[in-house]
């Protein structure tokens, strides 16, 4: 698998379960409380059954991209002082 696929696959799966959030947590579809951790799981379960075999359901990177980025900012104000 080529990092562009890998990238389009991860878009693709947080975009589907950003969608599936915002389906079940908006006022007017009236969606009952209790169904919104079900439905969160049929999402990831089906995100992951679908999509997951292609790199290991690594949902929602930019927890992971700010993190790094954090990492790399305070290293170099480290290098430059």
């Amino acid at each position: 698998m080529t990092a562009a696929s890998a990238f389009f696959s991860e878009f693709l799966g947080s975009a589907m379960l950003l969608f599936g959030i915002l389906v079940m947590t908006d006022k007017k579809n009236a969606v009952p409380s209790w169904f919104v951790p079900v439905g969160l799981f049929i999402t990831l379960f089906g995100i992951g059954a679908g999509m997951g075999f292609e790199t290991g359901i690594l949902l929602i990177s930019c927890s992971m991209i700010g993190t790094y980025a954090r990492k790399q900012v305070s290293h170099s104000t480290l290098l430059a002082t």
